[in-house]
């Protein structure tokens, strides 16, 4: 039997078909990504917020150790007071008081509790603890700043993306005809007294007696960029001297009022207190190469900022971590911020 010869027939796309299906996927695709980045940074917002809560962790296990909060700093303000006979006396700021209790406390004990003190090499510029990288106290959302500001890690201090409140971890009411200084003081006698009388940095006073508007409606830390400035070698250092207030980890620097911004030793007044202080919707960094010149309306080393798409990360002193919008009632902020005023926040 004779078979008939047919052209063989080949199986697969035309060209339209084609097209047709890279459309598809490109669609796809174009669909997919916003929902890949979105739980990316649904995860980045978790890391953060744990990083928060491990905090106030910290902050209570200091409290239950000592029967007193966190202070801003300890012990003298510049390394090299009475160099080179300078004795190590223990000093440094609040991250590094909680070293002990957040996993941290082999860094703090090779260095004798001192922040500047290395156990190896003494006062080695680059050995200092302050310039450690320590991952609990960055933000993974904020991907657009150095660890170490624009120097290489472990050669200038290095930067976190957290703040404490100067109301409730200071002497905001420890003031001088200046407004801002240990009374009758200078600048460095008001920061680099070890005496805790001496400086309105050190408050001596416990959760109970500091919270009396109520340790739920208080923050106590709060959420920064680690650097405003893309030409600044740093901007928020967790570990920087208490001389240097633009440079120090705090927020709300004034007084309990919110009506004066506190500007001695190198502060700015960027509306750091009062309404206008809530969080900031900060986006790019700024340009330009001076550090000092950071515009208080777009991004301030002296202010919290709200980069979760306009909100940010705040732990409470009842030990809670929370979100907190930029869009919060400005009364309602400052509110929060104030531990003893006998004032109550609004809903946030």
């Amino acid at each position: 039997m004779s078979r008939s010869l047919r052209p063989p027939r080949f199986s697969g796309f035309t060209l339209v078909e084609l097209l047709v299906v890279i459309a598809i996927i490109g669609t796809l695709v174009g669909l997919l990504l916003p929902a890949v980045q979105s739980a990316r940074e649904a995860g980045r917002r978790n890391s953060c917020m744990n990083n928060v809560k491990q905090l106030m962790l910290a902050y209570h296990s200091y409290h239950d150790a000592f029967r007193r909060v966190p202070r801003v700093w300890h012990g003298r303000g510049h390394w090299n007071i009475d160099w080179p006979n300078y004795v190590s006396s223990k000093r440094g700021s609040v991250f590094w008081e909680l070293m002990p209790f957040n996993e941290n406390a082999a860094l703090f004990d090779r260095a004798r509790g001192d922040i500047y003190w290395d156990a190896g090499e003494g006062w080695n510029t680059y050995n200092r603890p302050c310039y450690s990288q320590i991952p609990g106290f960055q933000c993974p959302s904020d991907t657009r700043a150095r660890v170490h500001g624009n120097r290489p890690s472990g050669q200038s201090w290095a930067l976190t993306n957290y703040a404490i409140n100067f109301q409730a971890a200071g002497r905001p009411e420890f003031v001088n005809t200046d407004g801002d200084e240990a009374a009758g003081g200078s600048c460095s006698g008001a920061f680099i007294n070890p005496d805790p009388a001496k400086t309105n940095f050190t408050p001596q006073i416990d959760v109970g007696r500091r919270f009396t508007d109520g340790t739920s409606k208080t923050i106590v830390f709060g959420e920064k960029y680690r650097t405003c400035h893309s030409g600044a070698q740093q901007t928020n250092p967790w570990g920087h001297v208490a001389s240097v207030v633009r440079l120090t980890p705090i927020f709300a620097y004034g007084n309990p009022q919110g009506t004066v911004s506190y500007t001695e030793c190198g502060g700015r007044n960027d509306n750091n207190v009062g309404p206008a202080s809530k969080p900031q919707r900060a986006s790019n960094p700024l340009t330009g190469t001076d550090q000092n010149a950071w515009n208080s309306n777009t991004c301030s080393g002296m202010r919290t900022q709200a980069f979760h798409t306009g909100s940010m990360m705040a732990g409470f002193a009842d030990g809670s971590a929370r979100a907190i919008r930029d869009d919060i009632d400005g009364d309602t902020w400052w509110a929060m911020c104030t531990p003893n005023q006998g004032d109550s926040p609004g809903a946030f």
